[in-house]
């Protein structure tokens, strides 16, 4: 059963006044790790903030746009659309309804979007909610709050191929890394990399993409991010801090999109790389000292 709530996130909006209610919020940074359907990154940051893009090419000519309009949820990785709830979405019929429910994430839509994070309301800041692991009968106007029996699967099959590709890749054989890349991105129904716009055959850019489909496969399950950054010790570029899709909407129905960074972090240090003794247990091993970074 599901006794850690898992599912519990997914409260019809409004129901409960505090914003951790809104449930998992998934970030800017995440949705960018979608790739689109032909495998290419969707955009790149111009500036150490991500609020300034520039769009592949090759994402743009399958219709991503971030201008007034655009539409930069279209034509992406099927596993965004299973796990990430985006604005306009068409997230099925929920309990109690007779009609699909829309989700509707630009401000002032009913799904909203807070540009501060506080206590009165629980709308997502990011303009993103977790699809992963939640039920769609909590959704909507008919939607309850409660445990439901769900099946949480500790060790995946996709984790061996990225485990795999991953060894392969630091011992220089390239070749091997890209046959068990491959075997997940293609479940997914994505490209063999290799055939993916802009392919480099090195392992700077093949360790990379390892990296991302870590990153894209297993989001928002645990502590499989949480690990990933500090084993490969890079929380000095990945958790300074994250950002958002702030949507609104015109008179004329059409869109706008604006990235937004959401908040700082101070755990981005290299000293966070380690948990600290804590201090009981540092008081009874007097001739254990702290690591270097805590001391």
């Amino acid at each position: 059963n599901n006794t850690n709530g898992v599912d519990v996130g997914s409260y019809p909006f409004a129901a409960i006044n505090h914003n951790w209610n809104c449930g998992e919020s998934p970030t800017q940074e995440l949705v960018d790790c979608f790739e689109m359907t032909n495998g290419v990154l969707p955009v790149t940051y111009n500036d150490a903030t991500h609020t300034s893009v520039t769009v592949a090419p090759e994402a743009a000519s399958l219709g991503y746009s971030e201008s007034a309009g655009g539409d930069p949820y279209a034509n992406r990785d099927a596993r965004f659309y299973v796990n990430v709830v985006y604005n306009m979405e068409n997230y099925g019929v929920p309990y109690n309804c007779s009609q699909p429910y829309i989700i509707e994430t630009f401000v002032g839509g009913r799904n909203g979007f807070n540009d501060v994070i506080s206590q009165e309301t629980q709308r997502s800041c990011t303009g993103y909610y977790s699809a992963k692991d939640k039920q769609i009968k909590y959704w909507g106007p008919g939607g309850s709050a409660g445990n439901e029996p769900t099946h949480w699967v500790y060790f995946r099959l996709a984790e061996f191929y990225l485990q795999k590709a991953e060894a392969l890749c630091e011992t220089g054989d390239l070749g091997g890394a890209l046959t068990a890349l491959n075997m997940v991105r293609n479940r997914a129904q994505q490209p063999n990399l290799q055939n993916v716009p802009g392919f480099m055959n090195s392992q700077e850019f093949i360790r990379e993409r390892i990296r991302n489909e870590r990153r894209v496969e297993f989001c928002l399950e645990g502590q499989y991010r949480f690990d990933d950054q500090r084993r490969w010790k890079i929380l000095n570029q990945t958790n300074r801090f994250v950002t958002g899709m702030r949507i609104t909407k015109g008179n004329d129905g059409k869109f706008s999109y604006q990235r937004k960074k959401i908040r700082d972090y101070q755990s981005y240090n290299d000293k966070y790389l380690v948990m600290p003794i804590p201090l009981e247990d540092a008081k009874k091993m007097t001739g254990m000292l702290q690591p270097a970074a805590w001391q």
